[in-house]
């Protein structure tokens, strides 16, 4: 659990900062290479998983989380400019709606 708390606060952190570098370097490159990299490393992933050691669960969760952000990052900085006041309130209600399932469902176990 603790691990998995760590990996979030990662999360949040790092998709700040790819969405700022995504001003810089342009959305398509991170996510182009934020995808390449998480689909090589998929068998690696599970790999370090199952070893059963904390340590590697944490190290590739860090891979996937850093890739996962640079996908995420860039799609949130691309979405809302590109939309009017009130697609954007529609963006929202999603963006929340799916937040609440998410904490809802984990709850429910």
């Amino acid at each position: 659990m603790n691990a998995n708390v760590l990996l979030s606060v990662s999360d949040l952190l790092m998709i700040l900062g790819f969405g700022a570098l995504s001003d810089y370097v342009g959305r398509r490159p991170l996510f182009l290479a934020g995808m390449a990299v998480l689909a090589l490393f998929a068998f690696p992933y599970l790999w370090l998983v199952d070893t059963g050691t904390i340590a590697l669960f944490i190290l590739g969760g860090l891979v996937v989380q850093t890739c996962r952000s640079a996908v995420y990052g860039g799609r949130s900085r691309r979405t809302s400019p590109s939309c009017s006041a009130r697609a954007c309130m529609r963006y929202s209600g999603a963006s929340i709606s799916y937040q609440m399932a998410a904490i809802l469902g984990a709850s429910h176990r």
